[in-house]
């Protein structure tokens, strides 16, 4: 019997058995051919090579799901900075010609990382039509009823509304998704509920049933609009469930901005020739519409929806400060402890080690 050796490995004969720190993971086959013909390996499937299998998936998940929080925070950062942005474009648009404008913009530079084969597309013979209603809850219905939600109360009370996402994700994910829901996550949606609530304190409250009722179709529309995303996460990449909702949000806010300029839209586009407003619409469509809805559609693929909206509460962090930072708004000390809240709940959330069932969704 010949024996040889390397760093790795050890050649008995026509086998390989390669180990690794004095431990013996696998056993190869070696069918030898005529010289000159490249080796065939055939590898054979037994206890060390599953147990071998089960260790490298479980680093790789590890690695997606630590990449997949970052690429949350990073979607609601972006998101965070868009207000500021929002809020400079709204002065040259309506508020449906400024949306249309953004969607169908980043639509377009979708379809220029498709021309130049930077992404992939395959929708066929997958349920295209779960995406489609993915793309209606988000942005289009949740955009118009935070719209008029906020038109028809004060914004302090919107922003306590929308506040609520989280247990509202929490509570979905469970009962559609079957996520197993701990102590720890409760607390640190409480937590966030009373971070957002207490950068409230002092605004004005108006109340009324109409803005009530779609502040709350908006809460609803936001978190199942995570479900749909999270469930369909193996059917379709980040980035094809991006293309799906761009496409059907430019066509709904396309015939919503007609409507809102009585069929002028085109005129109204030409006139807006302002250097600051096409500038904010580059950074919305390309950065905040693009790239923050792949970073967050990616990271549901390996996050529970719990985890997800907890997190999202971070963009009230971001847009407060970008609002003292950019804008020289008024900070108030509740403001302060508010975002102390928040930013404890987003670390304790993304620090805990959740149990596989709870979130491995690609093992």
């Amino acid at each position: 019997m010949s024996v040889r050796k390397s760093k790795s490995c050890i050649f008995i004969d026509e086998s390989i058995i390669t180990y690794r720190n004095g431990r013996l993971l696998f056993l190869q086959k070696i069918k030898r051919v005529e010289k000159g013909v490249r080796t065939r390996i055939v590898r054979r499937d037994g206890p060390f090579e599953r147990e071998n299998n089960r260790k490298e998936k479980s680093t790789k998940y590890m690695s997606k799901r630590n990449i997949s929080y970052v690429f949350c925070l990073l979607a609601y950062t972006i998101w965070g900075f868009s207000f500021v942005f929002s809020k400079t474009a709204l002065q040259y648009a309506k508020p449906f010609v400024f949306v249309a404008i953004r969607f169908v913009v980043a639509f377009l530079f979708l379809n220029v990382l498709l021309l130049f084969r930077m992404q992939k597309l395959a929708l066929k013979g997958k349920p295209v039509w779960k995406l489609a209603l993915m793309g209606f809850l988000q942005p289009f219905v949740y955009f118009i009823c935070e719209t008029y939600g906020i038109a028809k109360t004060s914004a302090s009370f919107a922003g306590v509304m929308l506040g609520l996402i989280p247990v509202a994700g929490l509570m979905f994910g469970s009962l559609f998704l079957k996520e197993k829901i701990n102590v720890l996550q409760i607390v640190c949606v409480i937590m966030s509920v009373m971070g957002v609530a207490l950068t409230c304190v002092g605004g004005e409250v108006i109340m009324s049933p109409v803005g009530t009722l779609l502040l709350v179709i908006a809460v609803l529309s936001a978190v199942m609009f995570s479900i749909i995303s999270k469930s369909v996460s193996k059917l379709f990449s980040p980035f094809e469930r991006t293309y799906v909702m761009f496409l059907l949000g430019s066509v709904l806010f396309l015939i919503t901005a007609v409507w809102q300029t009585k069929g002028k839209l085109f005129r109204a586009v030409m006139a807006i020739r302002q250097p600051d407003f096409w500038l904010c619409i580059l950074y919305l469509s390309i950065i905040s519409s693009v790239g923050a809805f792949i970073a967050l559609n990616y990271a549901l693929g390996y996050m529970s929806v719990g985890t997800q909206t907890v997190l999202s509460n971070f963009c009230t962090v971001v847009s407060v400060l970008a609002g003292v930072i950019i804008l020289r708004e008024r900070f108030s000390f509740w403001q302060m402890v508010g975002i102390g809240i928040i930013i404890a709940s987003v670390f304790l959330i993304s620090v805990r080690k959740e149990s596989d069932r709870t979130e491995m969704s690609h093992t």
